[in-house]
């Protein structure tokens, strides 16, 4: 029997082996019978079973068995990340979901790169895409643009906001730009 773990993770999808179908289905959160919850889609076999891809808000059916991650496991996390990435020769990267997406699994690593560019051992240059969370509306955008300010510069920088826009694409970003105040003198 396959042990239940979940193999592969990407921002709009989840890949979930059969122990990890098994576990939530004996609690009948997810068989041939659970339809697809709102924004998100189960990929099926054909006899309508799950059959392991999880997309969007269908990720939560996972997510919420999922432990909790600590600081100290962040960042253990992000050192053993980079000691990998910097064996292949990758040194720069965009994260496309720092915040707080529980919906869908991902935990917010926004502390973690911002501690490890000021304690000095954020070795690779790493571009966030804020979570913009569909459940709240625009009292959010302080809190965002709040974020992307403590991170302007250096190996971290928090650039963009990233947004889940199922079913019209798996996700669209876009980039907060400064206005220039009108009454700006000319030079």
């Amino acid at each position: 029997m396959a042990s239940p773990v979940s193999p592969q993770g990407f921002a709009e999808a989840i890949a979930v082996n059969e122990g990890v179908i098994s576990a939530i289905g004996s609690n009948d959160e997810i068989d041939a019978r659970t339809p697809d919850p709102l924004n998100g889609r189960i990929e099926r076999q054909p006899d309508g079973a799950p059959s392991g891809t999880l997309h969007e808000s269908a990720m939560a059916l996972v997510a919420r068995h999922l432990p909790s991650i600590s600081r100290e496991e962040m960042s253990a996390a992000l050192r053993a990340a980079l000691k990998t990435l910097h064996g292949h020769g990758i040194t720069h990267w965009q994260d496309a979901c720092v915040g707080d997406a529980g919906e869908i699994g991902v935990v917010d690593s926004y502390d973690a790169y911002r501690s490890a560019a000021l304690e000095g051992w954020l070795t690779a240059r790493v571009r966030g895409a804020l979570w913009w969370d569909r459940s709240k509306g625009l009292e959010q955008v302080a809190f965002l643009l709040g974020r992307r300010e403590a991170a302007p510069a250096g190996p971290f920088r928090a650039t963009s906001v990233a947004k889940s826009t199922w079913p019209f694409s798996a996700r669209t970003s876009w980039r907060f730009r400064r206005r220039r105040s009108a009454t700006r003198p000319s030079t």
